[in-house]
């Protein structure tokens, strides 16, 4: 699966969260986060669940169409 950066970049807005504070309220590295929203690396279905989690967002909603 892939989640879609600009998805990702607004549920982080909304939630006033930077790359850093979702990474430790979501369990997942920063680093990890960073390659995710680049696009140099997939997500696996586990740590979209931890992200959409911590944004209080549903998975379908981080996930490009």
């Amino acid at each position: 699966m892939k989640i879609d950066e600009k998805k990702l970049n607004l549920a982080m807005a909304e939630n006033c969260f930077s790359t850093e504070q979702l990474s430790q309220i979501a369990g997942v590295s920063s680093v990890t986060i960073t390659r995710i929203k680049n696009g140099s690396q997939k997500a696996r279905p586990a740590t979209i669940g931890k992200l959409a989690k911590a944004l209080n967002v549903k998975v379908e909603e981080l996930i490009e169409d």
